[in-house]
């Protein structure tokens, strides 16, 4: 099957046709820095995303005046779906089945997982501590995660919420092969943030970029399920990876989230809600369907589209098919002079080179 060139991820939403590690051998998991005294008793514990965000970083931790770390992680989800809904409902979804997928160990501490690179040490007293593992891959009656329900019991809400947000941003990283923490952290970070209040679609972008989540190129043996959003010149797009090529400046294929406006070879035109685009490399318009009716030049004729309609721009910059989105009556040129034929929804219509119309490709090839 043709390998198909993909964007590995936007927005953090990745390809579940990737792996990056053996079953059972793809371990990885949050940190917390806890605080202990002369009895070992737990003193405190804090998340290393935060910690790290609290003392290396100019981000605020936040996650809402809520009591519960269920009502923490919807306050912050619901703040981030502002800037990216996609994700954020993905990962709704996986928070809503953490508990069933994860598994608390008892009186054993869990193995140290050296995926971390951090810039900040734990101040005396206090030391890091494993406090979940995840798997990308698990064997057959093993789960997603584990925690230690020690550390579990003695942390408050927002380390908890924050050490479920760890895990599953880090276990789709880890799908695109990362080979360490430091991105998932600074992500956990930044969307437990009261900085994402005034955070810019732009600046969630560049930061995105920075880390290298907007740039991974890949490639599938053809369709996967999984379908996620990335931010160009601050449109958010759906890409199905079985479809989309990206790189550093310019979608080429994928699909708007909402009806989106874009620059074509005739002026703006407003494509449908997750309908299938496509641009030329000078990031103009060239395939798209209609969001709502539209009158389009068809050769020497101006037309009037149903919505949902598909066109296809020529590399002169000229409509030269469409296939249309409901019914429609056209006259069309034949030997005999012209003729009103009713089309429906689907039928194709082309645009030969001399400006007539027709039903088939072949007989524009004829003239």
């Amino acid at each position: 099957m043709k390998n198909t060139p993909i964007i590995a991820i936007g927005c953090l939403l990745l390809s579940t046709s990737w792996s990056h590690a053996q079953a059972g051998q793809d371990r990885g998991g949050g940190r917390g820095i806890v605080c202990r005294d002369s009895n070992n008793k737990i003193k405190s514990i804090s998340l290393l995303d935060y910690f790290e965000a609290q003392n290396a970083m100019s981000l605020t931790i936040d996650l809402g005046p809520q009591n519960s770390y269920q009502e923490k992680l919807q306050f912050v989800l619901n703040r981030l779906e502002q800037t990216d809904q996609v994700f954020a409902k993905k990962i709704k979804s996986e928070v809503s089945d953490f508990m069933q997928s994860t598994t608390f160990v008892e009186d054993v501490d869990l193995e140290v997982v050296n995926d971390s690179t951090s810039s900040v040490k734990p101040p005396k007293g206090c030391s890091e501590e494993q406090m979940g593992v995840n798997k990308v891959n698990p064997l057959p009656f093993q789960k997603n995660y584990l925690i230690r329900r020690s550390l579990w019991e003695s942390a408050d809400a927002s380390t908890k919420a924050g050490l479920i947000l760890h895990e599953v941003i880090y276990r789709y990283a880890r799908k695109i092969g990362e080979a360490t923490s430091d991105h998932a952290r600074y992500y956990n970070a930044l969307i437990s943030s009261s900085n994402m209040k005034n955070l810019s679609t732009a600046q969630y972008t560049q930061a995105l970029q920075q880390i290298g989540w907007l740039k991974g190129i890949g490639y599938t043996d053809g369709g996967c399920s999984s379908d996620f959003s990335v931010f160009v010149n601050a449109v958010p797009y759906f890409l199905g990876c079985d479809l989309t090529v990206y790189n550093d400046h310019s979608v080429y294929r994928g699909a708007p989230v909402g009806p989106q406006v874009f620059q074509s070879p005739i002026g703006p035109l407003k494509v449908g809600d997750h309908q299938f685009v496509g641009f030329n490399p000078s990031n103009i318009l060239v395939v798209g369907s209609l969001a709502s009716e539209t009158i389009l030049p068809l050769g020497a004729q101006m037309i009037s589209l149903p919505a949902g309609t598909s066109f296809f721009f020529n590399e002169n910059g000229r409509i030269k098919q469409v296939q249309l989105g409901g019914g429609l009556h056209l006259s069309l040129s034949h030997a005999s002079g012209n003729k009103v034929v009713s089309l429906d929804k689907y039928d194709i219509l082309y645009v030969c080179g001399d400006g007539d119309l027709s039903l088939s490709e072949s007989n524009c090839d004829r003239r």
